[in-house]
């Protein structure tokens, strides 16, 4: 069956004058402009770990994803260094809605252009060859239909011992009933790095017990159709082996996401 293959285009018409806006967004966004009046942006220069991606997604009617704006749609830039281009922004007067703030897959920030469209930013991790040679496996092996699910953590395990909840989480001191997982190693590799206790993070190949659900702590407050692949269960997960090929993130990034994390809450009913 033929299917699409990847976004061609983005069009939308602007409620004053297309070029115009096309302007504002060339001169606070630095999108290049071609003689036609529109931007052409290529993957190639992209160097994050994902090699390039855009990600779909239909909201429900009553979403507030799009708000303060009114409009029926948001267009997420992904951009190379977001604490710059919110200096720029703000130089030149453009009203910083909301962000920076740092997830597992990079920061994003959010402003508003002319014509009242809320626009996402987004600077994704940027990391070394292997790492982006890693995810590009995940993701190949997602797509071939074959499941592996990793779990980071500080603990110290071998083949066959069970993870299950009833601990406090990277979040908050309250007992969740919940264990976390993903089918990512880069979502496990936050994990590892956040995860309470002493020693070096540590990243295991587990395999499920019971049933589990989208992780509701990503997939509904940033990543709709959980596009981390995070999950949750409330039965154990059995280790299967240690995951040896991952690269951590900078001091820094980790500090960033342990400064965003402090005052949250998790949603663990």
């Amino acid at each position: 069956m033929a299917k699409v293959t990847g976004i061609g285009g983005i069009f939308f018409k602007s409620r004053n004058k297309g070029g115009e806006l096309a302007s504002w967004y060339q001169k606070n966004l630095g999108l290049d402009l071609e003689s036609w009046g529109g931007s052409i942006l290529r993957w190639p220069d992209d160097k994050a770990e994902d090699g390039g991606l855009t990600v779909w997604s239909a909201a429900d009617n009553d979403t507030k994803w799009f708000s303060p704006s009114e409009s029926s749609f948001m267009i997420n830039y992904r951009v190379d260094n977001l604490d710059e281009l919110l200096d720029q922004l703000k130089q030149n007067g453009v009203e910083i809605v909301s962000g920076p703030e740092s997830h597992e897959n990079g920061k994003f920030a959010h402003i508003m252009d002319p014509d009242g469209n809320k626009v996402e930013l987004w600077e994704p991790m940027m990391n070394s060859p292997v790492r982006r040679r890693r995810m590009r496996q995940v993701i190949n092996m997602t797509e071939t239909g074959s499941r592996t699910f990793y779990h980071g953590t500080k603990a110290d395990l071998k083949p066959g011992d069970m993870l299950q909840g009833g601990y406090s989480s990277n979040y908050t001191e309250r007992r969740s009933p919940w264990i976390y997982f993903s089918e990512t190693v880069f979502a496990a590799t936050w994990g590892a790095e956040l995860a309470k206790g002493e020693g070096p993070g540590r990243i295991y190949v587990v395999e499920t017990t019971g049933p589990f659900m989208d992780d509701p702590n990503v997939t509904d407050r940033k990543f709709p159709g959980n596009p981390t692949k995070s999950y949750r269960s409330k039965d154990p997960l059995r280790v299967v082996n240690e995951y040896l090929d991952w690269q951590g993130h900078s001091p820094e990034e980790i500090q960033a996401m342990k400064d965003f994390i402090a005052d949250k809450e998790p949603i663990d009913d």
